[in-house]
């Protein structure tokens, strides 16, 4: 495994990818993985897992004259061909070193729900569940973000500068990362000053991101985790947001009552607009059965579809931004290029 310390020759201002990295990522998986769950994985599993996870970024060692922004990009992409390529070398035979190049590619960016990660059978009657292990180490990836990745020493002897430099601070400031309950991750950190709190806090947005991809894939086994929280011991300053607070009734009148359209009725269209395309675009991906139901019920009317729904992340972006739309986003330009649809809600 001392193939993996070559990876600091085209990143030396990025955290660690080496074994210690791997070892850590081994170690979230210990404790990401309820114990019912290990005894249910079959030994292929355990093993395929296990040395994805030694060497998931093997594809960050470079050749002469390659640019590093584009080996990390790829790195995953290049850990699978690695797998592929060498097999002979780590004393496997080619089909185990395929499964567990695939497991260590979608270690990252990949969408884990494409068929590519489907289950597979190996050897006699061995169930592969190469989606499943793919999210858990990604997972476990996202985790290794505590300060035993960035020894001070070695923060202190490169010195790193500009965005490097908040990458090695944030990893120095967090304690330690874990969970209380199953159903969420927490970690523990402090910050000196509000831009480390910020830092933070990103940290916290991008495992959260990583958790909406993959929860679903993980309760299929028996794992429910939702959320990532952030503890922040600040010294120095409150790391508190001040913000204005403004009258519920007063905003919501205005935003979406009398004064947003001429006619009440022409609300209840746009409710249905919008019924109509969540359910239109779930159909056109998965060709579901989809339906809208429209009932009046405690002097409320209320408008209730079964179409796409929003994950945490979308919520946020689309519903908590006034005046940015889902349809103008880059993730649903790139969705539209694949399905045909065409939405008649803005």
């Amino acid at each position: 495994m001392s193939v993996l310390t070559y990876t600091a020759g085209s990143f030396p201002y990025f955290t660690s990818h080496d074994l210690k990295h791997s070892l850590e990522v081994e170690r979230n998986l210990n404790w990401l993985i309820p114990d019912n769950v290990k005894l249910d994985l079959n030994a292929y599993e355990i093993f395929f897992l296990l040395i994805a996870a030694w060497l998931h970024d093997w594809g960050m060692i470079s050749k002469q004259g390659e640019k590093s922004a584009d080996i990390r990009r790829r790195h995953h992409e290049r850990t699978e061909e690695n797998f592929v390529k060498m097999y002979q070398s780590l004393k496997l035979n080619y089909h185990e070193a395929r499964i567990i190049g695939l497991i260590a590619r979608g270690h990252r960016v990949e969408d884990l729900r494409d068929s590519l990660y489907d289950k597979q059978i190996f050897s006699a009657n061995f169930h592969i569940d190469v989606r499943f292990l793919a999210a858990i180490l990604r997972l476990a990836d996202e985790c290794d973000i505590t300060y035993n990745r960035v020894p001070e020493l070695i923060y202190y002897s490169l010195n790193p500068v500009g965005a490097s430099e908040e990458h090695f601070r944030a990893h120095l400031s967090i304690q330690g990362i874990g969970k209380w309950v199953p159903h969420k991750i927490e970690f523990f950190a402090v910050a000196n000053d509000p831009k480390g709190s910020q830092t933070l806090h990103k940290l916290r947005d991008k495992i959260q991101g990583e958790v909406d991809h993959v929860k679903g894939i993980l309760a299929e086994r028996g794992i429910l985790i939702e959320y990532v929280e952030v503890h922040i011991d600040s010294r120095g300053f409150i790391d508190k947001p001040i913000a204005f607070e403004l009258d519920e009734k007063r905003i919501t009148q205005l935003l979406i009552g009398e004064h947003l359209y001429a006619r009440k009725d022409v609300a209840i269209r746009e409710l249905l607009q919008n019924a109509v395309d969540a359910c239109r675009l779930r159909r056109s991906l998965s060709n579901t059965s989809v339906e809208i139901r429209i009932y009046r019920q405690d002097g409320k009317l209320t408008v209730q579809d079964n179409g796409i729904g929003m994950d945490y992340g979308s919520a946020f972006a689309f519903l908590a931004h006034k005046g940015y739309s889902y349809y103008e986003s880059e993730e649903f330009k790139k969705m539209a290029t694949q399905v045909n649809f065409d939405p008649i809600s803005r």
